[in-house]
């Protein structure tokens, strides 16, 4: 029985569900729903319909509280997710600290977004130590926030493919697929356009005169249209899912996307480095290439790690595709 009253339902518990598993837990609901629907309809000798939805829906309770039910304990950062959150601000401390010690060396202030890094000039010998000591750990605990909010607005809105039962269902609720639009159009404007792009990707040292250094190597201007192009179809492709839902145009379109970020991030891989300090930049020439170096090493590696989830989400589209293909449903065609 096809119900957008249901849809919009399970949407909100989905929206409100902690943790892996989603997939199992909304079609237990739905298949509640539908077999106390029915039974509602039986007891009244009559064919199950909208009210008996509602009704069933209604004896459920609030789907934010059934959510909270069936999700248990909530973790801003799950305990599978700790070593890669640990990983990860870690490396940005790595960033972050290294600039704190480049302001001290220096004497000079650097701004760099999400950073404003000042040198600790006041006062000297010992006090200058406790004071990197404090800033540092003033810049430990900005990083660990950060990533834990990036953590957490990622669970809130990226798609999890479960596997119950051999089948490789998408879930596609409407809120968070907006969301993954939305941000992808967010990034889109971030690196298209030159006003916005050159206030963030810079590095603004702050002495007599001011000056400005873009991270942006000339190689950016080799790849910038690729991966634009790149988030254009991911915007695209979750704008079709939050109106369309799962069909098979927007999982053959998911395919697209997926294949597209393989040869996306292999073509970031295989290129010169777009990203680092320019030449000019006011550090001595060995230390200048040792950042670019393991700036370029670090990019590599995760253009190599982006790589290979896309292939495993292209494989996973490309089975579900077959599925839907073969069930030769034209409501979801």
């Amino acid at each position: 029985m096809q119900s957008e009253e249901l849809r919009r339902y399970l949407d909100r518990v989905e929206g409100n569900l902690q943790g892996a598993g989603k997939g199992d837990i909304l079609g237990e609901i739905e298949s509640h729903i539908l077999d106390r629907a029915e039974a509602l309809a039986a007891a009244r000798g009559a064919q199950p319909g909208e009210e008996d939805l509602r009704r069933a829906m209604e004896e459920l309770g609030d789907p934010s509280e059934l959510a909270v039910s069936y999700s248990g304990e909530k973790y801003l950062v799950t305990p599978k997710e700790y070593a890669a959150y640990w990983y990860l601000t870690l490396l940005l401390f790595g960033v972050h600290v290294t600039m704190l010690f480049l302001a001290q060396a220096t004497q000079m202030r650097f701004s760099f977004f999400p950073f404003n890094v000042l040198p600790a000039n006041e006062p000297g010998g010992a006090g200058t130590a406790l004071m990197l000591a404090s800033l540092a750990v003033q810049a430990f605990l900005f990083d660990a926030g950060l990533v834990l909010m990036a953590f957490f607005f990622l669970r809130k809105t990226f798609r999890r493919v479960d596997l119950p039962n051999l089948t490789f269902r998408v879930e596609t609720s409407r809120r968070p697929s907006l969301f993954r639009a939305a941000f992808a159009l967010a990034i889109a404007l971030l690196l298209g356009v030159p006003g916005i792009r050159d206030n963030l990707l810079i590095v603004k040292i702050r002495n007599e005169p001011e000056s400005v250094y873009t991270l942006l190597l000339p190689g950016w201007s080799e790849v910038a249209a690729f991966i634009l192009a790149f988030l254009a179809l991911s915007f695209v492709k979750d704008l079709l899912y939050a109106f369309f839902r799962e069909r098979v145009a927007t999982v053959a379109l998911d395919l697209a996307a997926a294949v597209a970020g393989i040869a996306l991030f292999i073509l970031l891989f295989a290129r010169r480095p777009f990203l680092g300090l320019p030449p000019d930049f006011p550090l001595g020439l060995s230390t200048l290439l040792a950042f670019n170096a393991a700036m370029n090493r670090i990019v590599g590696l995760a253009c190599i790690l982006l790589a290979a989830i896309f292939a495993v989400r292209a494989v996973k589209r490309f089975l579900r595709l077959q599925q839907l293909w073969g069930e030769k449903d034209t409501a979801r065609l």
